[in-house]
């Protein structure tokens, strides 16, 4: 079901001239200037969206969202409560966890063990999604996650990271390739920090802490 991508307007990128430097737009880490902007507009991504609907929910829901400039989180609930009522329909025993960014994180799936219960689980699940809340959380996912249509999407996470005070902002995508190679371990921030792991998981990261 999950997947993802998010975000409400292009980030518009200042330079200021002084002294042969240029000076960082306010707000923005060193990562999120050097990763550029998506190609595509919000818009132009929620019309692909809404071309791939499967549903007159999700068509008239993303068809809305394009009027509107994007998704409400009532869009995204209302998504998430017909895929959960398609889920138990089906037989499947899901338990979320509602994130700080509103999202819903998967945490425990009563699929169990064998290979055959899994695979039943998975097909299940896409089924359901598939309409409901497959691109819909992917388009509010974008949304929130990163909302400055930054095109790598680890910048993004350290973007939100940064803006929430946990690096600083010379944290780059380097140090975040090393910090990930390494576990998390010797990062400067602590991933059993709930918004810490709100900014990746909205960014399409599903990892948690070691323990």
């Amino acid at each position: 079901m999950h997947r993802k991508a998010g975000a409400s307007a292009l980030l518009t990128v200042l330079v200021l001239a002084g002294c042969g430097a240029q000076e960082s737009p306010e707000g923005m880490s060193e990562a999120a200037q050097a990763a550029g902007t998506m190609d595509e507009s919000l818009t132009e991504l929620l019309e692909a969206a809404k071309e791939r609907s499967t549903t007159d929910f999700e068509r008239e829901t993303l068809d809305r969202a394009v009027e509107n400039g994007g998704l409400t989180q009532q869009d995204y609930e209302e998504a998430f409560n017909r895929y959960q009522e398609c889920a138990e329909a089906a037989g499947l025993q899901e338990t979320y966890r509602k994130m700080p960014s509103g999202l819903y994180r998967l945490v425990e799936t009563g699929s169990g063990d064998s290979e055959d219960s899994m695979a039943t689980a998975m097909d299940a699940n896409a089924e359901c999604a598939d309409g409901t809340i497959m691109r819909i959380e992917s388009m509010y996912a974008l949304q929130i996650g990163n909302p400055h249509m930054l095109a790598d999407s680890r910048a993004a996470v350290i973007q939100c990271l940064y803006e929430q005070g946990h690096i600083e902002a010379d944290y780059s995508m380097a140090d975040f390739d090393r910090d990930m190679e390494d576990g998390m371990r010797s990062a400067p921030f602590d991933l059993a920090d709930e918004a810490v792991d709100d900014c990746f998981y909205s960014s399409g990261f599903a990892i948690s802490a070691q323990t």
